[in-house]
């Protein structure tokens, strides 16, 4: 699991998901319409980079704020295999 936030670098985020990627994906956490925004534009940056194909699975997690519990997105990433006709 990684966590994402408005001054996070999406160049370098993105290289992090090229490099980390699996089967099961990776496990993103940002708080904040900047750090969403961030965690989007490496997702799009890593799959231009690739050329594969990566997609999101995007919800919502309690997570604990400065002063109480706020809202936090948690976004999969997830490379979508070529499955083989028979």
């Amino acid at each position: 699991m990684i966590k994402v936030s408005a001054k996070t670098n999406p160049v370098k985020l993105a290289r992090y998901i090229i490099k980390e990627i699996r089967d099961d994906g990776i496990e993103i956490r940002a708080a904040g319409a900047s750090a969403v925004n961030n965690t989007i534009k490496a997702v799009i940056i890593a799959q231009k980079m690739v050329d594969r194909n990566i997609y999101v699975v995007p919800s919502f997690q309690e997570g604990k704020g400065r002063n109480d519990i706020s809202k936090v997105i948690k976004i999969i990433v997830k490379e979508k295999t070529k499955e083989r006709r028979k």
